[in-house]
């Protein structure tokens, strides 16, 4: 059985299993600036593979699935709801960032990468205005070995976040899926 970026429903949540902002720290790194044990920290978070939970994935019987990486988590989304021609809502407060990177971020380590990545994605997401520069750049982070963004049934949902729980994997629900607006990305 094969799961690609293109199966997103209407009605499915989204499901995100590592936290966003290694690029941001990497870039604080590569300038001589990381606290040594979140470069630790991010290592083991990089060096932890996606393939239980791509295989907790088929089991469940997930409709769509990618990894983020250098496209940053907004790139990697407005993918899969292009394939999908849905709309996907994300809610702020729920995606989970590593708290170093907020603050690299706010210091000016911004990935160019991210960079682009927003210039890529802004004319198709609808930011709110209480979102600041920064927090667009961390939605765009370029990740190295992320985490996989999964479009998820909500009747299936829970039992995809029990099994994810027992292997050890955190995966907060953080958005949903919609038909309004084909291939579009609203952040609540």
């Amino acid at each position: 059985m094969r799961v690609t970026n293109a199966g997103a429903k209407p009605g499915d949540v989204l499901v995100l299993t590592k936290p966003i902002g290694v690029g941001s720290l990497t870039t604080m790194l590569k300038a001589g600036m990381a606290d040594p044990l979140v470069i630790h920290r991010i290592s083991l978070q990089m060096a932890f593979l996606n393939k239980t939970a791509s295989e907790i994935c088929l089991l469940v019987g997930v409709n769509a699935v990618t990894d983020i990486t250098g496209f940053g988590l907004l790139g990697h989304a407005l993918e899969m709801a292009q394939a999908g021609q849905v709309e996907f809502v994300l809610n702020y407060q729920d995606i989970p960032f590593i708290p170093e990177a907020v603050d690299s971020v706010a210091r000016g380590f911004v990935p160019g990468g991210a960079k682009a990545n927003h210039l890529y994605t802004a004319p198709n997401v609808d930011y709110p205005p209480s979102l600041q520069r920064e927090q667009h750049w961390l939605l765009n982070d370029p990740q190295t070995s992320g985490g996989l963004l999964i479009s998820v049934s909500e009747s299936k949902a829970e039992r995809l976040r029990d099994r994810m729980t027992d292997a050890g994997i955190k995966s907060p629900v953080i958005g949903y899926v919609t038909a309004e607006r084909a291939g579009k990305i609203i952040i609540r």
